[in-house]
């Protein structure tokens, strides 16, 4: 099998690999409208064309990896680049939402989950937006009084009937970062952590 030897081939194919995933592909996850899985097999094609370009690989390869890659092309990046499709959606109700928080490090969260939702990363943009709601829930407690908050947890461990009847833990606490410790405790009893609530939610659905 013919091998390609020449120098100058195997640097230009791994500048080209290495350009798109310095370049290109990041640009194109963050600020374009190309999904995931195209965006994927064209990462998947140009890592090939870099692995190639190390000594006595075959001619083959090379060609193989190459029309790989210029086939889709046109159809997937040249003409819905051309057509506008590539560009990213225009902003959404989110956005101005965002911009009315208070809160910089909660504006922040939300921003990035929905940057990452829009990327098709769902687990991530579910981790932010969790963290996000939680520490709202923690400064909420702290503003009305950590003392209203143990007051509050023993009436509804008390409960034996109704939404709290599974509720049994009595807290006394009396600073925010013990809150931050137990809550986050009681929440993964309850819910378990935010990716992994389906079984939960499927539950809930056929009963």
């Amino acid at each position: 099998m013919e091998q390609v030897g020449k120098k100058a081939f195997r640097q230009r194919a791994e500048e080209l690999g290495t350009r798109w995933h310095r370049d290109f592909a990041p640009r194109l996850r963050a600020g374009s409208a190309l999904s995931n899985e195209v965006l994927d097999l064209y990462n998947s094609g140009f890592t090939r064309l870099i692995k190639l370009s190390a000594p006595n690989n075959s001619r083959k390869g090379y060609f193989d990896a190459i029309d790989s890659l210029v086939r889709p092309f046109r159809d997937d990046l040249i003409i819905p680049a051309q057509q506008g499709v590539l560009e990213k959606a225009p902003p959404s109700a989110f956005n101005s939402f965002f911009t009315s928080l208070s809160n910089q490090d909660e504006n922040e969260y939300l921003s990035e989950a929905i940057a990452c939702a829009q990327a098709g990363y769902l687990r991530a943009a579910a981790v932010l937006g969790w963290s996000a709601a939680i520490d709202r829930i923690h400064r909420k407690i702290e503003a009305i009084g950590i003392g209203n908050f143990n007051v509050t947890s023993a009436q509804m461990a008390s409960q034996k009937i109704g939404r709290f009847k599974r509720f049994n833990q009595v807290q006394n606490i009396s600073s925010l970062s013990e809150l931050r410790e137990v809550f986050d405790n009681i929440m993964r009893g309850w819910w378990g952590n935010p990716c992994g609530f389906k079984s939960r939610l499927r539950h809930h659905r056929n009963t």
